[in-house]
Parts: C-alpha cells; sequence; structure tokens
C-alpha cells in the first residue's frame, strides 16, 4: 500500500479529502496532514511518504516551494497539485517541479479517483525503472571488480580480450607504464574479533576513504582502484610520461599513510610494484606490489615499500634471519655479536654474507632500520627528540641526531618541522572503482 500526505491550510479541506473516497480501494493509506509546507516537509523528512498531495497557497511555505525543498533533501515521492486558480503559470510551475498531476479546487471525486490512480501508475513504473537502473548499476561495479580481479591475478592475459572488456566496462586503464599499488589494513582480523559489527562496517568506510582520498584528490594520474579482499585494496595508476612519476606516487603513498595513522591510530603496509610496460603484464605488477607489502621490515609501522627494495628470496636464509632479528630488536643496545650468538653464527660470517649479498655492513642495515623507525615517531609532536633516541636504542641523544643528519641530510627538528608544514603540492591521482 502507498503512503500519502496532505497538506492544506484549511482544516476543512483536508477533511473533505480524506473523505471523498475510499483511500484504500486505491491502494493508498494517508498516514499524516499539514496545514503549511514546512509542516509538511518536517513530515516528509520522517515518513518518506510514496504520494504528497498538496494545496499551492499556504503560509510559511507554499506548495511550489515544498516541492523545490522535497529536491533538495532527495526525497523521492510523487506530488498532486491543488489549486483555486486556474491560471497556466501555477500548472506550469507545478509541472515543471515534478508534479504527477494538477486539480483545481473544488475538487471532484472521480477526477480525484482519476488522478490517484494514474498517478499510481507512473509512481509504479518509476520505482520499476529506478530498482532496475539500481540493479545494472550494482552489477555493472560488479562486473568490473571480477573482471579488474581476474586482470591481477592473471587469468586474464589476452590483450585483445583486455582491451574489449576494459571498453565495454569504460575503464580508465590505459595500455603502456602502469603501476600497481597494493594497501593491506594491518591486524584487520583482530580489529574485527574486538569491534562490533555495526561499528566495524562503519570503521572499513572510514578506512577507505582516508586511504583513498589522499591519492586521488589531484588527477595528475589516471587511476582507479578496487578492494580485492576484506581490509585490501589495489589501486592501478598510469604514469604517463610524466617526469619523477614513480617518486611522486610514492610520496602520495607516504602522506596516505601518515595522515592514516594520525586519524586512526593503526597502521596500514603498502606496496609498490615495478612500472609495467604493457596491459598483459598488469598481473606480474600486482604479485610485485604484494610482495612488497607484505615485507613489513618495521613492525608497529606503516610501511611503504618498492618492489625494487624487497630482499630477494633467493638471498641465503642466514641473511634474511639476521635481518629479521634487526627487525625485531632494532630498539635495543644490539651489535653483530648479539646476532652472531642468537642465530649461531660467527660474526666474522655475518659480515662477509652481509657485504657479499646486500653490499652493506650489519651496522648499516640496522642504522637504516632505526633512521626508518625514527621518520615514523617524529610525526609524533608529544615525543621529544631524547625520547625518540631512547626508543630507538642510543642513549645519546646527540649521537642520535648526528646519525640522523648524516642519513637523511636534515636534523630531527627540522625534518618533523618539514613533515608539520602545510603541503599543497601533495600529489593524488584520479578516478576510482566502488
Amino acid at each position: 500500500m502507498y503512503t500519502m500526505i496532505v497538506v492544506d491550510d484549511e482544516h476543512y479541506m483536508r477533511l473533505g479529502i480524506k473523505e471523498a473516497i475510499d483511500w484504500s480501494k486505491v491502494n493508498v493509506k494517508i498516514v499524516a496532514e499539514a496545514c503549511d509546507g514546512e509542516e509538511a516537509l518536517e513530515l516528509a523528512i520522517k515518513l518518506h511518504p510514496d504520494l504528497i498531495l498538496t494545496d499551492i497557497r499556504m503560509p510559511f511555505l507554499n506548495g511550489l516551494d515544498l516541492m523545490e525543498k522535497l529536491k533538495e533533501n532527495h526525497l523521492d515521492c510523487g506530488v498532486i497539485v491543488l489549486s483555486g486558480y486556474d491560471e497556466f503559470e501555477y500548472a506550469q510551475k507545478a509541472i515543471e517541479n515534478g508534479a504527477l498531476a494538477y486539480l483545481l479546487k473544488p475538487i471532484d471525486r472521480n477526477q480525484l479517483r482519476d488522478a490517484i490512480a494514474k498517478t499510481m501508475i507512473k509512481l509504479r513504473k518509476e520505482k520499476s525503472s529506478r530498482n532496475y537502473y539500481e540493479m545494472l548499476k550494482s552489477e555493472l561495479s560488479e562486473l568490473k571488480r571480477k573482471f579488474i580481479i581476474n586482470l591481477l591475478s592473471g587469468k586474464i592475459r589476452d590483450p585483445d580480450e583486455i582491451r574489449e572488456k576494459k571498453s565495454i566496462l569504460k575503464l580508465p586503464l590505459e595500455e603502456l607504464r602502469n603501476v600497481v599499488v597494493k594497501v593491506i589494513l594491518d591486524d584487520y582480523n583482530i580489529i574485527k574479533a574486538e569491534t562490533a559489527q555495526e561499528e566495524f562496517h562503519e570503521f572499513i568506510a572510514n578506512v577507505e576513504e582516508a586511504i583513498s582520498l589522499p591519492l586521488i584528490l589531484n588527477s595528475e594520474f589516471i587511476g582507479f582502484y578496487v578492494e580485492i579482499e576484506p581490509g585490501q585494496w589495489c589501486f592501478i595508476i598510469n604514469l604517463h610520461s610524466e617526469e619523477n612519476a614513480a617518486a611522486k606516487i610514492e610520496e602520495c603513498c607516504r602522506y596516505a599513510a601518515m595522515n592514516f595513522e594520525n586519524r586512526f591510530s593503526k597502521t596500514i603496509s603498502i606496496g609498490i610494484s615495478e612500472v609495467c610496460e604493457n596491459i598483459e603484464g598488469i598481473s606480474e605488477c600486482f604479485r610485485q606490489a604484494t610482495e612488497a607489502a607484505e615485507f613489513k621490515f618495521l613492525p608497529h609501522f606503516s610501511s611503504i615499500v618498492k618492489h625494487s627494495d624487497v630482499i630477494p628470496k633467493e638471498h641465503r636464509s642466514e641473511v634474511r634471519e639476521v635481518l629479521k632479528f634487526i627487525k625485531n630488536h632494532y630498539y635495543e643496545d644490539i651489535t653483530v655479536d648479539m646476532a652472531a650468538k642468537r642465530l649461531s653464527l660467527s660474526p666474522s660470517y655475518i659480515m662477509h654474507i652481509f657485504k657479499e649479498e646486500l653490499g652493506k655492513t650489519f651496522i648499516t642495515c640496522l642504522t637504516e632500520c632505526r633512521i626508518e623507525a625514527a621518520k615514523k615517531l617524529l610525526q609524533k609532536p608529544g615525543l621529544k627528540i631524547f625520547e625518540i633516541a631512547s626508543k630507538l636504542g642510543y642513549e645519546d641523544a646527540k649521537y642520535f641526531c648526528r646519525i640522523f643528519k648524516k642519513t637523511t641530510g636534515l636534523s630531527p627538528s627540522e625534518f618533523r618541522n618539514e613533515i608539520a608544514a602545510p603541503s599543497g603540492e601533495r600529489i593524488g591521482f584520479g578516478g576510482y572503482l566502488r
């Protein structure tokens, strides 16, 4: 049964309308009545009726203005207009504002019944078309998502098939110079288990917004994203021939991670692939981005890792074990001797394999790890420099400052001031797929 509100400033007119016909026989239920447009608008916002039968001339807010307000508030209801004025201007404005019928007072019962019947047919058609459109839009969105996931996973590799489907689905997927960025919400399962269901859904929606907005505010790059698994998003971005584009995307990711941590006090892992020079290589880029996102060197911090910085799996297991030891103990006063003892290796052997495999010393890797952690901690304004030094295993804050400046070119205070300064030149990339 359709619901309706009757609006007229005359009490007897409202009463006459209610008694004019047997509304149940035309499948209508009068759920409320109002004496002016303002009251009608409040009732419409509260009740969301299917139909409003309203007079034109009323105090405070007339019928035509009421129709405008209904549109402004995105209230999708049919309107039948009543008027004591047989004037073309009123009828024209009412029809322009979307009135489904225009009736003159005094109301003839048969005319009212016919107008209601015709209006119900229009409402049913509109509702059916609207539902079909929403369903079609939803299905199209799901088709896009499935196509992107199949492309990323390598289930679709034929260039001609990719071109045909991206054209049909109208995806902004370019053929050359693409980069894949994967974003993982850390501790997803723990957060889900500790959060009420409704609150968790709202949190995830906010997370997606916080991750995507810094990356799509600026349309310098063509790109879009899709949620590939719960708590995991994948961006496909085209670089065109933009100079230093890869570096700018990395900057975007760092900015997004910083904003995310500040807003939610939680962490994300971001992986950036190599540049892909052909459309059929997207799946390989996705593999690289996934590997990079999962290579989280510092626990309890957000990470942004390029695939080129990932330690190859072919490195001997001892190198990976020593790096894991650094990752888990960088905040302690550790030495190569301690690592050697813990892993049952000799210090000289560790120094040899590091130089041979990585081209770096144990101390260099430890320092790089600590400096990356320092950059994260310097984003927290409440921490003093000496406190950060202590958290990183440096007993001497002055020594920490010297090491930090030698590594980054900035003192800790200068670095903190730079990241705190407003940045109107942050780069993002445009377009996304729900």
